[in-house]
């Protein structure tokens, strides 16, 4: 585990509300140059401590009133059967 200081956790909840902010705007923010803040980002990221970006999608704004998850058990065992399948 590293140890964070201000900046790092200040670092933390800005990302957590927005994952796509720059290290230029980071760095606007709190005060620190745009490779100071990439520095900072990418030791958090190397730690562990981030993980990833994610996006989610409103399916409602789509048109998707429904999530379905199916099951799906095919008759016949063999890749041959799945591939048919898959297409």
């Amino acid at each position: 585990m590293i140890d964070l200081d201000d900046t790092d956790r200040a670092f933390l909840r800005d990302l957590a509300r927005d994952g796509t902010l720059s290290a230029g705007e980071l760095g606007r923010r709190h005060g620190l140059s745009q490779p100071a803040a990439w520095r900072r980002v990418k030791r958090l990221e190397d730690s562990g401590i981030l993980a990833g970006q994610r996006i989610l999608v409103d399916r409602p704004a789509l048109g998707f009133g429904v999530t379905v998850f199916l099951g799906i058990k095919l008759a016949t065992k063999g890749r041959v059967s799945l591939e048919d399948f898959e297409r």
